[in-house]
Formats: structure tokens, C-alpha cells, sequence
């Protein structure tokens, strides 16, 4: 499964990562060019092959063989301030560079009632660099780093009654993870640790549309499960007596709920309105354990870089205006909470809170349709505390949080038969 998985991944042609400036967290939501220009509000209004990573219910709207593929490019800009006024620290510059989040997805119309799905996509991710960090006291915390997820998603939909649809689906997740630093935070003691690793989880959906309300009103809700990741991989850390040790990390990445409810005030004007929970709180720490250390045969170590994410909640709105029978205007507004602890910041995720504005164009003919987005991602400067390698406490502040995002989709309808009618 692992194999296969990254297969599609290259038949896309392209990297899957995440960048240092994105969602709360490290959590993305940037699945299609239309749902990145309604600020994900897609949970319980029209229906596309992307909605899988949203609210897999929808897809029993969806006739055909469908097929989606497309991408969001973006470019973070961040400031970290560590330990300001002490020698080695002050602030330092992420490293400017664009990075690619591509997704894939096809559902099929097995019967009237039931219909099937398979999505490919990345709902965690994390990347960046800092500008000089030797010498720098912030890169005893990071100074280089990766997160690395690749989803895979088979999905079941069926229709209830003409009200309402459910869903259910298996998640198996690819991870890989890499970590640079200097454990001084002087350039010496360069400590490096890579690992990758497979888990798996569930998703639920259910989406609601009455005929009391002449299918106007829509809701619609959906529930992704924690995973617990373990990553096998190695430690590079001379100072410590590690010269390619075999390691054996673990991290819990969260569940979600997401709840969304939308208006058809015309046939040519529709309106959204969501809230998704995320429980960071289950990643209390990033846990790597050397079986065997060298300086301790029998006894073994655990690095343990604690997190103790709060859990959070992320507000969208997103409207949608069908300019002409091919045109579509699209726009949204996100606000979105980071998880981050205050007294335990470090240079991982070196950003606040963040606001999320989008703007979107659609064009559809025939069998066939393409998306673009622009969204522009604004962080709010965060202030709060850190610890040196020895324990001391020292100030933390995230600075010029930014993102540029550019998102394009292609769509295709095959007008494939009912597999049972």
C-alpha cells in the first residue's frame, strides 16, 4: 500500500510538502482552487470530486466517472525573534521559497443510491529553512525542518433518502519527517534526524439537504480520526556519540470535526458558513527514541521536544455568483487559530493566528471545467517563551507571518453508466 500510494504521488509530478506559514498547526486545507476561494465554506453546498477531503457525503451529488487534479503554490514569509539581547540571538528570515501541494481525485456512479470515491491529497505539512542561523541561539530549536504527509482515501457514499447522504472512508497516511539543528545554537554540535512511517485512520460524512427547504438549506458535517504515527529512521548527532544510530520517533496528529451550513438565495448566488475543530491537544510531544544509545548500551535514550498544542477552531464564510452560465465568481474569508503553547514556542511553526482572504474564478463547458484562486495569508505577531538547551526560559516572538497562494484545478466528466441501475 505504501508503494502504491507514493506511485500516484509521482504520476502527479509533483512534491507533496507543506510550508511553515500555513494552517493552524501544520494542518492544510488547501484541497481545490474552488474551495481555496470559498475558504473551505464546501462542506454542504455543490458538490465536486475535491469535496471527499471535505465532506465525502456530497460525492452521491456527482454523476459519471469524475476526475480532479490540481494544485496551490505557495510562498510563506516569517520572522522569528529568539532570545533577543543575548549573545547569538535576535531574529532571523525564513528562507524565501515556493512550495507545491498537488491533489488528485475520481469518483464513479455505481447506482442511483451509492457512489465511490478515491482522493489523494495532504492534510498535514510542514517546511522551511532560516536565513544565517550559525550562529543562532533559535537553532538549537530548528533550523531546518520537514513534514512530509501523503493521503490516500478510498470512500463509500450512499444516499439514505432524497434528504440525506452519509459516508465513510479509510485514510492511510505516508509521513516523513527531518530535523536540522545545532544543539548549542553556535554552530556547533550539529544534530540531524529523519524517519518516515505509516498509519492509518477513518473519515465519516453526512450531508443534509431538506425538501422542506426546496433543497435551498444545506448541512453538512464530517469527522476525520487521530493517527498515530511511528517513523522509522536515523540520528546524526557526533557530539552526543551518534554517528547513524537507528531511531524510532512518534507523534499524534489530531482528529477534526468540520460543521458547515449553506443558502441557495438564487439560482445564481449561494453562501457558506462553517467552523472545523481541531484537537491539537492530543500532540503533547515529538518522542524519538534511540533503542541503543551508545553511551548507555543497556539503558537506551528518549529525545523528547515537548509541544503541548492547545486545541483550536478555525471560522470560514464563502460565497459564490454564477456571472454567466460558464462563469463562476468565488471569494472567502478565513480566520484560523493557532495551536501553538505560548510557553513553549520554538521556530517550527513561527506564526500566530491567521487571517485567510480569497478570491476565485471558475469556468465550466460541457464535460469539463477549470478553477484558479489567489489567496493572500496573514499571521499575527505572536509573542511568548522559549527554553535554551540548558532549560532557561528566553523570550519568543513570530514577526511578518505571510503567504502568497495560487491554486489551479482541472476537472473532467466521463459520461461512464451506472455500474447498477
Amino acid at each position: 500500500m505504501k508503494n502504491m500510494i507514493k506511485a500516484v504521488a509521482l504520476s502527479l509530478s509533483l512534491a507533496f510538502i507543506g510550508s511553515a506559514a500555513m494552517g493552524a498547526g501544520f494542518a492544510l486545507y488547501e484541497f481545490s482552487a474552488r474551495g481555496n476561494a470559498m475558504g473551505g465554506a464546501v462542506m454542504a453546498n455543490k458538490a465536486e470530486a475535491a469535496s471527499m477531503a471535505v465532506n465525502p457525503a456530497l460525492i452521491t451529488e456527482l454523476d459519471g466517472l469524475q476526475v480532479q487534479a490540481g494544485a496551490t503554490f505557495v510562498a510563506p514569509a516569517s520572522t522569528t525573534s529568539f532570545a533577543a539581547g543575548l549573545p547569538a540571538g535576535g531574529e532571523r528570515d525564513l528562507k524565501s521559497k515556493v512550495f507545491t501541494l498537488p491533489n488528485f481525485y475520481t469518483t464513479y456512479k455505481a447506482s442511483e443510491a451509492v457512489s465511490l470515491g478515491l482522493a489523494v491529497f495532504s492534510r498535514f505539512g510542514l517546511g522551511g529553512e532560516y536565513e544565517n542561523p550559525n550562529p543562532w541561539l533559535g537553532s538549537a530549536s530548528a533550523y531546518k525542518f520537514d513534514v512530509q504527509t501523503i493521503s490516500a482515501t478510498p470512500v463509500v457514499a450512499a444516499k439514505v433518502s432524497d434528504d440525506i447522504s452519509v459516508a465513510m472512508g479509510l485514510e492511510f497516511m505516508d509521513i516523513s519527517f527531518s530535523e536540522d539543528k545545532y544543539l548549542n545554537g553556535t554552530g556547533a554540535a550539529p544534530f540531524s534526524v529523519e524517519g518516515d512511517g505509516m498509519s492509518w485512520g477513518g473519515v465519516f460524512g453526512i450531508s443534509y439537504k431538506p425538501e422542506w427547504a426546496e433543497k435551498k438549506l444545506g448541512f453538512g458535517l464530517s469527522y476525520r480520526t487521530k493517527t498515530r504515527q511511528v517513523l522509522d529512521g536515523t540520528l546524526k548527532a557526533p557530539s552526543m556519540g551518534f554517528a547513524n544510530a537507528d531511531v524510532r520517533g512518534s507523534v499524534t496528529l489530531p482528529d477534526a470535526v468540520n460543521l458547515g451550513v449553506s443558502y441557495q438565495f438564487t439560482p445564481k448566488f449561494l453562501i457558506e458558513t462553517g467552523i472545523i475543530g481541531t484537537f491539537w491537544s492530543s500532540m503533547d510531544a515529538i518522542r524519538i527514541e534511540v533503542p541503543t544509545a551508545a553511551a548507555a548500551p543497556a539503558q537506551g535514550l528518549m529525545l523528547i521536544e515537548q509541544k503541548d498544542y492547545k486545541d483550536v477552531v478555525r471560522f470560514n464564510l464563502g460565497a459564490e455568483y454564477a456571472l454567466t452560465d460558464n462563469w463562476d465568481i468565488r471569494g472567502g474569508y478565513v480566520f484560523d487559530q493557532s495551536p501553538t503553547n505560548k510557553g513553549l514556542m520554538d521556530t517550527l511553526v513561527p506564526v500566530g493566528d491567521r487571517h485567510l482572504f480569497n478570491l476565485g474564478l471558475g469556468y465550466h463547458r460541457d464535460n469539463w471545467g477549470v478553477d484558479a484562486a489567489y489567496t493572500y495569508l496573514l499571521g499575527k505577531k505572536m509573542n511568548g517563551t522559549g527554553h535554551l538547551p540548558d532549560g532557561t526560559a528566553v523570550p519568543v516572538k513570530y514577526t511578518n507571518g505571510s503567504s502568497h497562494m495560487f491554486g489551479i484545478t482541472f476537472k473532467y466528466t466521463f459520461d461512464v453508466p451506472l455500474l447498477r441501475s
